[in-house]
């Protein structure tokens, strides 16, 4: 028995946290924006047109906020979860820290495009949600939530492996919280999952 399978909207909020500090910037956009129509001279917020679009993306931003947090909590239970599955003893043998690997992929593809995106227009805000659902899309169809600078900032690392299991050597790739790279030689415990990435850890007795 291995990891417990996240389901389909369990990935979509995972998928979205990877987002998450853009939602931050385009939320406090549209703050200032509004706040900058209340200095204007004869502004009327009930006829204003303008004013009414910011409101709706404050509100769009914000539950794309909170559906990110949703999604990493039950990331971080999921993966705390680990250490109660049945896992199997194994001694690191090497290890690379590859999460810069897909960080730069993540900063090149998506950041870049999005940085340029005025989320104050609607034509902006059509352009990036169509951009936004294919990306989500491609995160759930090919379980890529690893690929996710919000969970590598709350500590967790991708690393690519060899460890030796009962006189049998093996190469995966691991999500942990340990330093794995200075730990050459030590027992970790690893539940296997049926993603790109199993969990590696260590077992507090």
């Amino acid at each position: 028995m291995g990891l417990r399978i996240m389901n389909k909207v369990e990935k979509i909020c995972l998928s979205m946290s990877c987002f998450i500090l853009l939602y931050g910037i385009f939320l406090l956009k549209n703050i200032l924006k509004i706040k900058e129509l209340f200095g204007m001279e004869n502004f009327c917020w009930k006829t204003s047109q303008e004013f009414r679009v910011n409101v709706i993306m404050i509100g769009v931003f914000l539950i794309c906020i909170i559906l990110s947090l949703v999604g990493i909590i039950i990331f971080r239970n999921t993966f705390l979860s680990a250490y109660n599955e049945p896992s199997e003893k194994v001694i690191i043998e090497r290890a690379e820290n590859i999460t810069s690997d897909y960080f730069f992929t993540y900063f090149s593809l998506f950041i870049l495009t999005f940085f340029s995106t005025d989320s104050t227009s609607l034509s902006d805000m059509g352009y990036l949600t169509i951009v936004m659902f294919f990306i989500i899309w491609v995160y759930v169809k090919n379980d890529m939530w690893f690929i996710n600078p919000t969970l590598n900032v709350l500590g967790y690392k991708s690393f690519k492996i060899i460890c030796k299991q009962n006189d049998k050597i093996q190469e995966i790739n691991v999500f942990s919280k340990e330093n794995l790279c200075k730990n050459i030689g030590e027992h970790y415990n690893i539940s296997y999952s049926t993603y790109d990435f199993s969990v590696c850890y260590k077992k507090v007795k």
